[in-house]
């Protein structure tokens, strides 16, 4: 009597099936691993472009924004260049905030920017602080955020149409505000071969009145 056998696989093909399933995973994963080295890579060389870049607007656009010293409740304006230590930045400008009713139009009003580099964290921050509220009845903490981390230096240097300035005190200087201010952060980068990116920026000073001494000017007589 013949025996009915079912087909199947040997042993020899299974462990040959094995080995190209394995054989396939190893190359996958070593593909991915090269991958997400490249990407690593490529967002460590972009790292500290990209967040100096992201400061360097803030700050143009906080400056692009300067209000009159003196003027209704504009403070003066201050650059302090500290010797062995970061420059800071103090300055008012105007600002637009949301209305808080619905559909109206935004409202602009002024408030206090303070920019320093702050030492205890580690590393070194560029730090914004903002009062918005310059007319509140209690006196609030400044609102601060950082900008960048990984500091290694921050300059500032103001134009008076004739020579560049370290420092800038608007209630001693012939002009109330600079005509230009020149940016200079230094922040770590390890992706560099001297472990340090430099950026630079001028940023034009056009003074912007505030809202309130517009309205009083179209409604004087």
């Amino acid at each position: 009597m013949k025996l009915n056998r079912k087909a199947g696989f040997t042993l020899l093909e299974v462990i040959l099936a094995m080995a190209m399933a394995a054989t396939l995973v190893l190359t996958l994963h070593a593909g991915m691993n090269i991958a997400l080295r490249a990407r690593r890579q490529t967002a460590e060389l972009t790292t500290a472009v990209r967040t100096a870049t992201i400061a360097m607007e803030m700050l143009s656009h906080d400056l692009e924004s300067v209000a009159l010293p003196g003027d209704h409740l504009a403070g003066p304006f201050l650059v302090i260049a500290d010797p062995g230590a970061a420059a800071s930045l103090d300055f008012f400008a105007v600002s637009t905030e949301p209305s808080a009713q619905p559909g109206e139009a935004p409202v602009e009003g002024i408030h206090h920017v303070m920019l320093a580099v702050r030492p205890d964290p580690v590393p070194p921050a560029l730090v914004r602080r903002t009062v918005e509220n310059l007319l509140a009845p209690i006196e609030k903490a400044p609102r601060e955020e950082i900008l960048c981390r990984g500091v290694r230096s921050l300059t500032f240097s103001c134009y008076d149409g004739s020579d560049w300035k370290d420092s800038w005190d608007s209630s001693v200087e012939e002009s109330s505000v600079p005509l230009a201010v020149r940016i200079t952060l230094e922040l770590d980068d390890p992706s560099s071969a001297s472990g340090i990116l430099a950026m630079t920026r001028i940023i034009p000073i056009s003074v912007k009145a505030p809202p309130t001494a517009t309205a009083d000017a179209g409604g004087a007589p």
